[in-house]
C-alpha cells in the first residue's frame, strides 16, 4: 500500500543517518535510525479507514518519571502514577499529566519544542508519553478517500514527527542529566 513511500523515506533518513533504513513490516513502513547515539524508529501504520498513525518511539532507560501529553479531545485510557499539571502555553491546547512536575517542565523548557507542539491544529490527534523508559510521540493523519498524493503528505508528516520526537527525546535526555 505504501511501497512508493519506502525509497523516498530511505533517501531522506540516509541523509540524516547513514546507518538509517526504511523497510516494510506488514502493512507498515518503519524507519530505523539513531539520534544522539540512541536507536529510534518512526512507524507509519494504516488505520482503517483512510487514516495513518505516525508513531515515533525511543528508549530512555534512565528516565523513571512518567508523563502524558494529549490533545484536549484525545483520551488516554490511564495516567498511572501521574497527576494533572499545568505548563503554559501548552496547557491551553493539551491535557498534561506527570509524575514529577519539575521533570516534565524541564523536558518542555525549550521554546522550540513547545512551538512545534503548537503548530498542530486544535482538532489534530496528537499525543506523547514517557512511561517505563519508553518515549512515544503519535500523530494521526486522515485523508479524503479521493485524495491521491498520500505518499507525499505522509513523507512531509514523517519529517515533522521525526523532528518533534527528536526534540522531545533531547528534552528528556537533558532533564535526566540535570536531575543527576
Amino acid at each position: 500500500m505504501l511501497d512508493p513511500l519506502i525509497p523516498r523515506l530511505q533517501a531522506w533518513i540516509f541523509a540524516k543517518d547513514p546507518q538509517g533504513r526504511a523497510v516494510a513490516e506488514g502493512n507498515d513502513v518503519v524507519v530505523h535510525f539513531s539520534l544522539l547515539g540512541a536507536p529510534q524508529q518512526l512507524r507509519i501504520q494504516y488505520v482503517p479507514t483512510n487514516s495513518w498513525t505516525l508513531l515515533y518511539t525511543a528508549t530512555c532507560p534512565d528516565a523513571k518519571e512518567r508523563w502524558f501529553l494529549e490533545s484536549k479531545w484525545v483520551w488516554f485510557p490511564e495516567h498511572g502514577g501521574a497527576k494533572r499539571v499545568k505548563l503554559p502555553p501548552l496547557d491551553d491546547r493539551y491535557k498534561l499529566y506527570a509524575s514529577d512536575e519539575a521533570f516534565f517542565g524541564a523536558v518542555f523548557s525549550g521554546r522550540g519544542l513547545q512551538d512545534l507542539f503548537h503548530r498542530f491544529e486544535e482538532g489534530d490527534h496528537v499525543k506523547a508519553s514517557l512511561q517505563d523508559g519508553a518515549l512515544k510521540v503519535a500523530f494521526k493523519v486522515r485523508f479524503n478517500p479521493r485524495f491521491t498524493n498520500r505518499e507525499a503528505v505522509l513523507a512531509n508528516w514523517a519529517e515533522v514527527v521525526y523532528v518533534l520526537g527528536g526534540l522531545t527525546f533531547k528534552g528528556v535526555q537533558l532533564a535526566v542529566m540535570t536531575r543527576i
